[in-house]
């Protein structure tokens, strides 16, 4: 009975001590920075994590993208990354690839603006930075940190902001708040998480007087860990909160309410591909483009959609199409 223990202790050890050593060489990319560019653009980024020193390039999950440049030692590399005209904007995912090894996924932002980072000002923490609207602005707010923008609009116009952060940091959820003020420093909205974003802040608004408008952003909590990274939008841009239908036939034009920016529901016709899929990206125009998309998914079935009123049984409206219906 001793003898089999100590050969079970010996195996156990020994795979242990295997596992070990396959983990130690497995490539892990913990941040991007900073993770986005803009179409058409080029950015010079910045990888961490642990065994990267033999990291070769960054492969995303759709076409478009060139990376070019890749300098990397061992716990961190830098890379070019181009983007084509013909990528769409949003998110996307993309993955760190060594000679070892591939490793975890992380997000990157397309964004239609001109990419500017936060400018910090030790002497002056309070200090504003002036955007132009339509712009994308990458920075941090680590510990009890807030970073402020200003922008001048004119009465009338919608103010939108978008923000890329509980998405981005892997080792803590960098759960950020943004804050609109009016020209006279009183407040004109406030929004922390949102379901349309997977927790990330998203304001749409118009803005009731000409002047300039302070945007800032913290840490919900006042007390942001690790790098505590950040995209934030800012621009006239529409940004709906939902679409209805949420999608529709495969082939089909499907003619769709985007609902939920500050000027009011946006009635969209977009043609869908003639496959079915998970997911396709609505993009609502008014000016300018909105940086992230609404997704529709595409079925091979016709649409039914509600008909109120509906809340009784003899009430329940009838259709004439075949099953199955989404």
């Amino acid at each position: 009975m001793k003898q089999i223990v100590l050969r079970g202790v010996g195996c156990m050890a020994a795979l242990a001590a295997l596992g070990m050593s396959v983990q130690a060489g497995t490539p892990r990319c913990l941040s991007l920075t900073p993770a986005v560019c803009q179409r058409g653009g080029e950015m010079l980024i910045e990888g961490r994590g642990t065994n990267l020193e033999d990291t070769a390039s960054i492969l995303f999950e759709e076409p478009g993208f060139q990376v070019e440049m890749v300098k990397a030692e061992k716990s961190r590399f830098q890379a070019k990354v181009k983007v084509g005209p013909e990528v769409r904007t949003g998110e996307h995912q993309c993955r760190v690839v060594t000679a070892s090894g591939v490793a975890d996924v992380r997000l990157f932002l397309v964004t239609p603006f001109p990419v500017v980072q936060e400018v910090e000002d030790k002497a002056a923490p309070d200090k504003v930075q002036t955007v132009t609207p339509g712009t994308t602005v990458h920075g941090q707010v680590q510990n009890e940190d807030v970073d402020r923008y200003e922008v001048e609009l004119k009465k009338g116009q919608r103010l939108s902001v978008e923000v890329m952060a509980a998405r981005l940091q892997t080792q803590q959820i960098n759960d950020t708040t943004v804050t609109i003020r009016k020209p006279d420093g009183t407040e004109l909205t406030e929004v922390d998480d949102l379901a349309f974003s997977q927790q990330d802040p998203v304001i749409t608004a118009v803005v009731p007087e000409d002047g300039k408008y302070v945007v800032s952003i913290k840490e919900a909590t006042n007390s942001g860990l690790g790098e505590s990274p950040y995209l934030m939008s800012i621009g006239t841009f529409p940004r709906p909160l939902v679409s209805y239908p949420l999608g529709g036939q495969a082939g089909q034009e499907l003619r769709m309410q985007l609902i939920g920016d500050a000027t009011g529901t946006i009635e969209k016709a977009v043609q869908l591909p003639a496959d079915q899929r998970e997911q396709v990206g609505v993009f609502a125009e008014d000016g300018q483009a909105a940086p992230q998309p609404n997704w529709v998914r595409v079925s091979a079935f016709p649409n039914v959609l509600e008909e109120e009123p509906n809340h009784e049984l003899p009430k329940a409206p009838a259709t004439t199409l075949r099953l199955p219906l989404p």
